[in-house]
């Protein structure tokens, strides 16, 4: 279905040239900011109604049923694939996202808190977005190879934080594995672990 309607999208917009598209909706004297979002609605996979774009015209939802009006693509079509697609947003926007926390054994001496603060992002590894769709075992292939690189580009030490000593892939708000630096599994357990509910919150110093 997405496809489907990416692709006479793609073959509609193709019979006019960028001008008349614009001007046939509504755009008198377009500017090049409505050229790249024109051009960012088409090549997206999502037409664009994976971001927040608005131009005093058009909402992201306007802009694509101005754009198939234009070119003539039935409006049936449009409001099925903008009904499917917040469908997905939705669940991406739901849906738990496994990430991965840096573990180097902390423990605060001298350190200010406000410098601690600022590097906290550097003990947490986002894994590519949806990674959550994967089964387990995939999930955890997913998160070695990040471990491994992650390891290896920094050769082991995080900063202010220390040697890196191991890595906590969470995969649910209370399942988790351990993983050594090479990404094999130390341990895997469920249930609340009190020093990653810390690292979560930012407070684990």
């Amino acid at each position: 279905m997405i496809n489907e309607f990416k692709t006479r999208l793609t073959i509609q917009a193709a019979l006019y040239s960028r001008s008349e598209i614009l001007g046939r909706m509504g755009y008198k004297r377009p500017s090049p900011a409505n050229f790249a979002r024109l051009e960012n609605v088409l090549k997206s996979d999502a037409c664009g109604l994976d971001q927040s774009g608005f131009d005093f015209r058009f909402s992201a939802e306007a802009f694509l049923l101005a754009l198939c009006e234009a070119v003539r693509l039935e409006d049936a079509a449009a409001h099925a694939f903008i009904a499917m697609q917040k469908h997905t947003l939705e669940e991406e926007r739901s849906a738990f996202k496994p990430w991965i926390w840096v573990d180097t054994g902390f423990v605060r001496a001298s350190q200010p808190i406000f410098a601690l603060a600022a590097c906290e992002h550097l003990r947490r590894i986002e894994l590519p977005k949806g990674t959550w769709r994967l089964s387990t075992g995939e999930q955890l292939s997913v998160a070695a190879t990040a471990v491994r690189k992650h390891y290896n580009t920094n050769q082991g030490v995080l900063g202010i934080w220390g040697n890196i000593e191991q890595y906590w892939f969470c995969y649910g708000e209370d399942d988790w594995h351990l993983l050594n630096c090479e990404g094999g599994v130390a341990s895997k357990s469920t249930g609340s672990i009190p020093k990653l509910s810390l690292a979560k919150s930012g407070l684990q110093f």
